[in-house]
């Protein structure tokens, strides 16, 4: 099924004429774009996350942050020695 034959036509010329002749569409509703094609795509959806979403970019901001803190530690983690589960014990006082 291509997308002209699958019901969806007018999505897909809505597409071709905001984004240009440089979409093909191919079985199972592939499509395939040049690289500046898609490089002005992304910096589209990028600027329309900054403007309309900033919470949104926020949070990914942090999210990646945490994520990088999280790799560190587990890196620091796995240089030092490990420490069994009854010294754990005792320092939790259990």
């Amino acid at each position: 099924m291509n997308l002209i034959d699958g019901g969806l036509r007018g999505d897909y010329v809505g597409r071709r004429k905001k984004w240009g002749s440089e979409i093909a569409a191919k079985d199972n509703m592939e499509l395939v774009m040049d690289d500046k094609k898609i490089k002005e795509m992304s910096s589209e959806a990028l600027v329309e996350i900054i403007v309309k979403k900033p919470e949104l970019l926020r949070r990914l901001i942090i999210d990646a942050i945490e994520e990088i803190g999280l790799i560190t530690a587990i890196r620091e983690g796995r240089r030092d020695d490990f420490v069994g589960e009854e010294t754990i014990m005792e320092l939790l006082g259990s």
